[in-house]
């Protein structure tokens, strides 16, 4: 733990003298009061996406905090292989951002709707498949690729709501992310304490669902506009 600590601390302060060098001054286009950006607190379909983005981040991490031991004790993998399919999914994290960007400019409704079903089946494998550890190697691999997919998702949806508010828009994200992970964590420990270990995925499964259907009542309601999200990026 001591070890690991550490490491994490180089690698932030690393990741602070890169920001500092090499990251370019940008400064706001239009300033915004903080009160004109409250404002896109009362339209309905922005609660509607950061409740979706809840769920989307719990239904991923509320599984992944508990993967280690999954491994582990249900699969039976030895301590080296959990970590080297933990060290797989982070850089398949990086893969499924770099492949997100693509997809929610060209299918940005498809792929967020797209998403719940495609991780479900990934859960539904895993809880089936927990004894084959080349085919839990496998879900693994595809999990890291679409939580790569789920944090780009999550601020994709959110800034869609509150276009008009981009800056109050990305921490709002943020603060739904953060909740979710800790929402899915407790709802995926909750099945833990009642079934057992190996039905750790019925919690990112129920998030799912939640997620799936806030989702599909929204992009009926919701024009999409990924130019939009481009150009704020940029």
């Amino acid at each position: 733990l001591q070890a690991s600590m550490s490491f994490f601390a180089i690698v932030t302060f690393l990741s602070l003298l890169a920001t500092i060098f090499f990251v370019p001054s940008l400064p706001a286009r239009k300033q915004m009061r903080f009160g004109s950006q409250l404002q896109v607190l009362k339209k309905p379909v922005l609660w509607a996406s950061i409740l979706a983005v809840i769920f989307l981040n719990g239904s991923v991490y509320g599984v992944f905090n508990y993967m280690a031991a999954y491994l582990a004790d249900i699969a039976g993998l030895s301590p080296s292989l959990v970590s080297i399919l933990l060290f797989l999914y982070g850089g398949c994290n990086i893969i499924g951002s770099m492949m997100a960007g693509h997809l929610l400019v060209n299918r940005p409704l498809a792929t967020v709707m797209a998403f719940p079903p495609a991780l479900a089946a990934v859960y539904l494998l895993l809880f089936a498949g927990s004894g084959a550890w080349l085919l839990v190697a496998a879900l693994i691999i595809l999990w890291g690729i679409l939580g790569g997919i789920n944090a780009n998702i999550n601020q994709f949806w959110i800034f869609h709501a509150a276009s008009e508010a981009p800056d109050f828009a990305n921490g709002l994200f943020l603060t739904a992310a953060n909740v979710g992970c800790m929402a899915g964590t407790a709802c995926c420990g909750v099945c833990i304490n009642a079934w057992g270990l190996g039905h750790v995925v019925f919690g990112g499964l129920a998030f799912l669902v939640a997620a799936g259907c806030l989702i599909w009542g929204q992009s009926r309601k919701t024009e999409l506009n990924p130019a939009a999200l481009a150009g704020h990026r940029k």
